[in-house]
Parts: C-alpha cells; structure tokens; sequence
C-alpha cells in the first residue's frame, strides 16, 4: 500500500520532471499483482482522496541525481545559477542536503566564494559535468533543515538564496 501510495503521489506532485508517466506506469503494474483486499482498499483511497497541483517547477531527475551524487561522494559541485532577478552566476559550493518542501527542491550547501551557508533552488540550477575535490562534512547551519529552507523561502517570497 505505501509504494502505491508514493507511486500516485510521485504520478501526480512529485516536482520531478518526466517521472509522472514512469510512475503510473510502475502504478498500474503494481495494481495487477495486489490481493483483491488491498486493490479495493487502494482504490477506495484514490477515489477519496484530492491531490493538490504541485506549486514549484519541476526539476529534471539528471540534476537532482547529480546533486545527489555530490552529496554522497562530499564532492564540491559547480554549477550556473539564475537568481530569482534573471542573473546568472557561476558557483562552486559544498552541498551538503537536498530539501524537498512546497513542491520545490532546494539544495543547502556551504558557498565557497561567500564563506557562508546558501540555499539554492534546484530547478535554477545547471550542474557541470565535473564535480570538484572531496571536502570534509560541516555541522548543519540549523537543527531543522527543511525549517532553515522554508524560513528562507518566506523571507524571500519563494526566491530563495539565502545565508
């Protein structure tokens, strides 16, 4: 029931570009195989239940796996960023999470070039191929990630960049 659950959710409000189809996909499959109790129980919920449209952009799964992939290794990441003004800018940063919240993806990560902890939305970023050297993990700016984001996100009316 949960991987179907996360499956329709993922179908409809996941924030990541071109998983909607694959997702239903993978749904519909899921569906065929289920007992006859679980299927009724599944169906009853989906028929219930209300999905509200996703709010932020969709991200491209390529760049969420290459910020991801960064964080794992503790590999620096360069990037092109285009702030909420339409600049564009080129960074290099320590990532350290990925924050999903509000149907926007946001990476936290240690800037190198303002010494000082940013978030970046991650449908403005353009990771490059080539990752930098490892770095040495630091302590979280906050206890609370996804609170760090999300009062980031209200100071600036969505357009986040924060310290």
């Amino acid at each position: 029931m949960a991987v179907a659950v996360g499956l329709r959710a993922a179908g409809s409000s996941g924030g990541i570009a071109g998983i909607e189809e694959t997702s239903l996909r993978a749904l519909a499959k899921l569906e065929q195989v289920l007992p006859a109790h679980l299927h009724r129980r599944l169906t009853a919920l989906h028929e219930s239940a209300i999905a509200l449209a996703p709010t932020g952009p969709a991200v491209e799964a390529s760049i969420l796996t290459a910020i991801a992939a960064a964080i794992r290794d503790r590999q620096r990441l360069r990037f092109e960023y285009h702030s909420h003004t339409g600049s564009t800018s080129r960074r290099t940063a320590e990532p350290h999470r990925l924050i999903h919240t509000r149907g926007r993806w946001h990476l936290v990560a240690w800037d190198l070039e303002r010494a000082d902890w940013r978030t970046f939305r991650a449908d403005r970023m353009k990771p490059s191929a080539h990752t930098g050297p490892r770095f040495a993990p630091r302590a979280d700016p906050d206890d609370d990630l996804a609170g760090y984001v999300e009062r980031g996100s209200t100071r600036r009316h969505g357009n986040t960049e924060h310290a």
